[in-house]
């Protein structure tokens, strides 16, 4: 039997930890576990695709996979969820990318009233989703238009293929460009 050693390596204080096949093995079932964790408390709230409607009929709309990773996030605002979908559907990469490929996507105009009539939520709703997808680090906005105005707005926003996970304390993701 081969014995393959994987590298991790931590950002904090750059330290190097070796795993065997066996204990990669064992890594990867954690996390499996962890995210199927996440998504059943994820799907357990009130305002999620499982338990309300119009939120059923807005996910089924957009029509756009799911990364596991997404659910590992703590959204203070569930429909922060559903709107990155929504934007996710919507965003093209540069460079002749795929849909699917884009590592950072071109800017996306938004119109928070129009996705608000779509999912059936207050407007309210919809610009506190969208600042909290602005704070976690997942989509950037240019800030000369403020929220408070009812014009559209354009954002950019990061393919989730490309998140590692989840900083609880700083309330951000954690991204990496070379992750696949």
């Amino acid at each position: 039997m081969k014995h393959h050693i994987f590298l991790i390596s931590t950002t904090d204080e750059m330290n190097t930890i070796y795993l065997n096949n066996n204990l990669k093995e064992r890594f990867e079932k954690m996390r499996m576990n962890y995210n199927q964790k996440c998504m059943r408390k994820f799907l357990k709230r009130r305002f999620s695709h499982i338990n309300s409607d119009n939120i059923r009929a807005f996910y089924l709309e957009v029509n756009e996979p799911i990364d596991e990773k997404l659910y590992e996030i703590k959204y203070y605002s569930s429909f922060a969820f559903y709107l990155y979908l929504y934007l996710k559907s919507n965003a093209t990469g540069y460079l002749n990318e795929r849909p699917d490929e884009f590592t950072i996507s071109q800017p996306i105009k938004i119109n928070f009233t129009r996705i608000a009539q779509k999912a059936g939520i207050s407007i309210n709703t919809v610009k506190s989703a969208f600042k909290e997808l602005v704070n976690l680090g997942i989509a950037y906005s240019d800030a000369t238009i403020p929220l408070c105005n009812n014009k559209v707005k354009e954002c950019m926003i990061l393919n989730s293929k490309y998140i590692i996970g989840y900083d609880e304390n700083e309330h951000k993701i954690i991204y990496s460009i070379g992750n696949k």
